[in-house]
This record gives structure tokens, C-alpha cells and sequence, in this order.
């Protein structure tokens, strides 16, 4: 790998996860709700952060997922070319379509609900697949670049968003979308939200961990 092209993989892998940390924290600092409460992982949505006219900074949270999508889709399309085989073509164009689902939560914000919750659910859904199917490939086939550290942080980021999915789905089914808009009254701790975050926070940490041993190995 040469220089431009591991830059690029420090981009996309590093500073896209650092992108979103950075515009969801500064504008989780700065939320105040429709009745003036703070913002909490535990009790709010991801998508709280960028929903329009509740959210102060909504259009930084929206840039951020923006940029993060498109680094992500960029990164599983090199990571399947440099590894190859049949899981990569699975993995590859998969992560490609969640990274692109994940910039369109950033074009449609909360407030357009039907549009918002197709991209999140494709980009949560999707993105756990990639992950899972990157996490057996590294498992199965270790290397200097992706091996079993980065496959238990995959497996560990697959398990949340299991959990995830399944309080989800059960919501689903007994509210419809209602589900997933901001909860009244709010709950102090939602299993919901707080497994969504969970469910980020581990896809981000294997993003990073990926790309930063991937680009330590092309020194």
C-alpha cells in the first residue's frame, strides 16, 4: 500500500468514525428537547441529534452521518478488494449499501419519519451483516492486517444489534412506526435507545480498530 492510498484508509476509517463522534457530542452537548431536557444515550434515539427544529445543531449531527456513511462505504469496498474471497464479495458491496443508507439518515432527518426510519433500519441492518461476514472472514482467515481481535469486536457489535433488533421488532409490533419516533413519556433508561447506541458505539469501535491495524501492517 502506498502513501496516498493508506491516507485514504486512514480517512475513511479513522477520521469518518471521528467525524461522527465529534458532531454527535458537540451536538449532544448543545440539545435541548421540546421540554428542555438534555440529551441522553439512555433515554434518546441516535436520530434525536439531527432532528430538525428540536435539535440546535441538527444540520452538524446531519453532516457528520453524511461524511460517516460515505467513509464507510468507501472503506468496506477496499477492504473486500484487498481481501478477496467469497465472503469479501458478500461483505464488500453489503457494506457499500450501508454506508450509503447511513449517509441518507443525515439527508432525512427525524422529522421525515418514513424516509428516516428506511434509512436507519437499512443502515443498522445492513451494516451488522458486513460486520458479521468481515468478523468470520477474519476469524477464518487471520492475517497480519484482520484477525481475531477484530473478529470479537464484530461478534460483539452483531450481539448488540441483535438485541437490538429484537426489542425493536417487538415494539414494532405493538406500537407500528410510533416505535421509533421520540418517546413521551420518556424513560430515564430505554432499552431501545440504549442499545441502539451500544449497537454504534461497537460498530465504530470496529471500524477504527480495523482500519488502524490495517494501516499499521501497510507501514
Amino acid at each position: 500500500m502506498n502513501g496516498p492510498q493508506r491516507g485514504l484508509l486512514l480517512v475513511t476509517g479513522i477520521g469518518g468514525p471521528a467525524v461522527v463522534a465529534a458532531s454527535a457530542t458537540a451536538t449532544a452537548i448543545a440539545y435541548r428537547g421540546s421540554k428542555g431536557q438534555a440529551y441522553s444515550p439512555l433515554s434518546h434515539w441516535v436520530s434525536e441529534l439531527g432532528e430538525e427544529d428540536v435539535s440546535r445543531l441538527a444540520p452538524v449531527f446531519n453532516a457528520g452521518a453524511l461524511i460517516g456513511g460515505a467513509c464507510l462505504a468507501a472503506l468496506m469496498t477496499s477492504l473486500a478488494m484487498t481481501r478477496r474471497g467469497g465472503l469479501a464479495r458478500a461483505y464488500g458491496p453489503i457494506g457499500a449499501v450501508a454506508g450509503l443508507a447511513g449517509a441518507l439518515v443525515g439527508r432525512f432527518p427525524m422529522n421525515r419519519i418514513v424516509p428516516h426510519a428506511v434509512a436507519s433500519v437499512s443502515f443498522f441492518n445492513l451494516t451488522a451483516l458486513a460486520i458479521a461476514l468481515a468478523s468470520v472472514d477474519f476469524a477464518k482467515r487471520p492475517e497480519p492486517r484482520f484477525g481475531r481481535i477484530q473478529a470479537s469486536i464484530g461478534a460483539a457489535s452483531t450481539v448488540a444489534f441483535v438485541a437490538f433488533a429484537l426489542v425493536v421488532s417487538e415494539a414494532i409490533r405493538t406500537q407500528g412506526l410510533a416505535a421509533l419516533e421520540a418517546p413521551d413519556p420518556r424513560e430515564a433508561v430505554s432499552p431501545l435507545t440504549t442499545l441502539e447506541w451500544a449497537t454504534l458505539l461497537l460498530t465504530m469501535a470496529w471500524v477504527v480498530s480495523t482500519s488502524w491495524r490495517w494501516a499499521r501492517a501497510a507501514r
